[in-house]
């Protein structure tokens, strides 16, 4: 991982499934794929069958974990997400994650992130396009709840 890190160049950092490894999640444990690296959008380095190399302009402050620079957690969530298919590794990413960094985190980094491979972890939130039409909707009913009636003091 560190050789992928030093080819990567400056600015480059561990995510996805190996960052989250890095970070102590345990409903993760890194792949036998290629490693994946965030790198700015400048970089002059090149993907490999071992290496997955991700240029962005969205580079976020790295973490130092055990010696490795990794992205925040709820970005490596988001790319770890991105990466997988299956609706338990999915959703067992979130369920630890947000544990940590909370809901409306992920929700935030889901936002920015490209849309590709997001849909399952987006349903899960209740960030879907059908769900926030519902919570519209819902926001603009009146109250089918009467008011409480303050009693009046007798005498």
């Amino acid at each position: 991982m560190q050789a992928a890190l030093l080819y990567a160049g400056e600015g480059a950092m561990l995510t996805a499934f190996d960052a989250l490894y890095l970070h102590g999640m345990r409903s993760v444990l890194p792949t036998a794929d290629a490693i994946h690296v965030l790198t700015p959008r400048n970089s002059r380095a090149w993907g490999h069958a071992v290496l997955r190399l991700e240029r962005t302009d969205r580079l976020p402050k790295p973490a130092l974990r055990r010696g490795f620079h990794v992205a925040p957690l709820e970005r490596a969530a988001v790319d770890a997400i991105r990466r997988t298919h299956s609706i338990p590794d999915t959703k067992a990413i979130l369920e630890e994650v947000s544990h940590y960094v909370g809901i409306q985190a992920l929700r935030a980094e889901l936002a920015m992130a490209p849309r590709k491979g997001t849909t399952l972890a987006r349903k899960l939130l209740g960030d879907s396009p059908a769900r926030q039409l519902e919570l519209a909707v819902m926001d603009r009913r009146p109250a089918s709840v009467p008011q409480a009636r303050t009693p009046l003091p007798i005498g």
